[in-house]
């Protein structure tokens, strides 16, 4: 028998193989029941067979779903004497006659792709990639290296998956809907490198009747990421109140008379930047509109100068800032912390409201009915809806997965919760906010009541 007897592409699966040994970053995913992991093993197979001493990955989570859906297939479907491999239980690798390997690798969490680093791999297939940290992707890309036997394949990528994942909003912003302003200048100078090939369970002739009809039975959430593949709707989702339609607006001239407030999230890594968000309330209608967002790397004194710069033109604003910022000096750079050294530049910081649970519940609700963001603010836009629920230890299913990039939310949360509190309607006094974390009294009062109180306050 020959080996095109074993192995059969359908049309979507042959538009992603061509990319393969051309230096391309392929996504191939959508709806599920697409044949994304049958041509993930077919690939790794096929390529191996035709470029000796070519070095092949496959990673998943864990070492049992890669038997159950690669090891397995692989010694069931692809017999070791016809495709003259031999695969190594201990190592979990297939060791082909013609040098080629295909290594089975579970990354389950940031440590793991220690388990990579150093090793040179021509082809790297990652099966459910939305599920991997961003961090992870990064880190697997980089264990990519020509070899010097097989000079003619260049090292490529293939990742699988549907919505609902951790890094949804990388896949949104590379491969379903590119937004330039998002990538890296490494990514922007291979842009025409990265490919998406929507696959839909229609497009696979070998998935039954029954099978779709489960996934056109599942609740509409479900429904729309597993069918339609909608990289917009999924399970999970935690601020299900947003979306662009009915909180995005057009920028417009915030009156001097509407009551202001900051929150600002102090970070200093690429994967959680220091953010800040600044917040303004209608005093007619109550509605509070997201005007100005700012993020940045870098040191506190950088912070300091660019938070000076954007404050000048906002008066009387109260910063709130990440409850972090107001201790354990040891981690940073100077023996004062963020938030003394805010206060000694004359940024007016506060400590803000950090109860997670109930602020969120605020949050929530602010934005179901009370809330537009502006669109020049792209951080907050593309990173609230593809937050997710946490799934995991204290406040699972309440809390959202920090693992994500959380960092315009928390400053959102910050500027909302310790601003203006639970969106009540009060004509009588309008304009009201919580300072029990400045009087210790719990008191109510209105903003230039908090203006003026501020010179006074203890820290």
């Amino acid at each position: 028998m020959k080996l095109s007897d074993y192995i059969k592409l359908q049309e979507k699966q042959l538009q992603a193989a061509k990319y393969i040994g051309r230096g391309y970053r392929i996504f191939f995913g959508g709806s599920r029941g697409g044949g994304k992991t049958h041509l993930a093993l077919a690939v790794a197979v096929l390529s191996a067979k035709r470029y000796p001493g070519l070095r092949i990955m496959i990673v998943r989570h864990t070492m049992p779903e890669l038997l159950e859906n690669f090891v397995v297939p692989l010694t069931q479907k692809y017999p070791e004497h016809i495709f003259k491999y031999r695969y190594r239980v201990v190592d979990k690798v297939a060791v082909f006659d013609n040098g080629s390997r295909i290594i089975f690798k579970a990354i389950e969490n940031e440590n793991d792709t220690k388990k990579v680093q150093g090793i040179e791999y021509q082809l790297l297939i990652i099966d459910e990639a939305p599920n991997f940290t961003e961090s992870v992707l990064f880190k697997l890309y980089g264990s990519l290296r020509r070899n010097v036997i097989q000079k003619n394949f260049i090292p490529t990528v293939l990742m699988t998956g549907n919505p609902g994942g951790v890094s949804d909003r990388y896949f949104k912003t590379r491969f379903i809907r590119p937004d330039y302003n998002q990538w890296t200048e490494g990514e922007l100078a291979i842009k025409d490198k990265f490919v998406f090939i929507q696959s839909h369970v229609s497009d696979n002739k070998y998935i039954g009747e029954e099978y779709v009809n489960n996934l056109k039975s599942l609740p509409e959430h479900l429904f729309e990421a597993w069918y339609n593949g909608n990289w917009d709707v999924f399970e999970g989702m935690f601020f299900a109140e947003f979306s662009v339609e009915k909180n995005v607006i057009a920028p417009f001239e915030i009156p001097k008379d509407w009551n202001r407030a900051v929150g600002m999230d102090i970070g200093f890594t690429e994967k959680h930047p220091t953010v800040a968000v600044w917040v303004a309330q209608n005093p007619e209608t109550q509605e509070l509109f997201v005007y100005k967002e700012y993020s940045a790397v870098g040191s506190i004194m950088q912070y300091i100068y660019d938070m000076r710069d954007l404050l000048k033109d906002d008066d009387n604003v109260i910063v709130f800032l990440d409850p972090s910022a107001w201790g354990n000096q040891r981690k940073y750079d100077d023996d004062r912390s963020p938030a003394m050294m805010m206060l000694e530049a004359g940024i007016p910081v506060v400590r803000a409201i950090n109860d997670r649970v109930s602020g969120w519940r605020i949050l929530k609700a602010w934005m179901a009915d009370k809330m537009k963001i502006f669109d020049v603010c792209p951080g907050l836009i593309t990173t609230l809806p593809a937050l997710k629920y946490t799934s995991y230890g204290k406040g699972a299913k309440e809390d959202l997965d920090t693992r994500m990039e959380d960092d315009y939310a928390d400053a959102l949360r910050y500027a909302v919760v310790s601003g203006f509190g639970y969106p009540v309607v009060d004509h009588d006094e309008p304009v009201v906010y919580h300072v029990k974390q400045i009087t210790q009294r719990g008191e109510r009062i209105t903003h230039k009541e908090w203006v003026d109180m501020f010179n006074y306050a203890e820290y």
